[in-house]
């Protein structure tokens, strides 16, 4: 689990969102299912680092291309949530499915309630299931699983399979 740090929304943070909002509403949101290379064509325009063979659902919610970072044949399941006030990063092979949300940002609660962040991890073959909700600052492990609707608000240990709203460690992955 990384520290979380506070985070500056500055006016041009706010115009790049704007401009990408406009290409993602008319462009991203509604191009085909097959038309994985050209959503990583558009994300590559606003700095997302996006390998070969990534998949992108077109009705996934991207909220700053730049801070995503995507190895190869990694996928990004339909309707999921990817809030990336800080870098989120999904290795090789990794797959978050449908309907999952990745949130790197959350408020100080103890103080002033400012805007805090951390990354967000997924390693190489791992497979965040329908669902999920990723905390910021966790990473998932090389290899981990979680299964369906697990809150996941601490780090995933490599190898291993989790489920249930307490993330309990049900056995290790061979």
């Amino acid at each position: 689990m990384k520290k979380m740090t506070h985070t500056n929304l500055g006016f041009a943070l706010r115009i790049e969102r704007l401009l990408w909002l406009l290409i993602y509403f008319l462009f991203f949101r509604f191009s085909p299912n097959i038309l994985f290379v050209y959503r990583i064509w558009l994300l590559r325009l606003f700095d997302a680092k996006i390998a070969a063979g990534a998949h992108i659902y077109p009705n996934c919610s991207i909220w700053l291309p730049r801070n995503l970072v995507m190895h190869a044949n990694s996928c990004i399941g339909p309707r999921t949530i990817i809030y990336n006030v800080s870098l989120i990063e999904i290795g090789q092979n990794a797959i978050v499915s449908q309907n999952c949300h990745l949130c790197t940002a959350s408020h100080d609660f103890e103080g002033d309630f400012a805007l805090i962040s951390a990354p967000i991890y997924i390693g190489d073959n791992a497979w965040v299931s329908t669902d999920c909700f990723v905390a910021p600052g966790v990473t998932v492990g090389t290899n981990a699983v979680a299964y369906a609707r697990t809150v996941i608000h601490r780090d995933l240990d490599r190898n291993t399979i989790y489920a249930s709203g307490n993330l309990k460690k049900v056995r290790e992955r061979i």
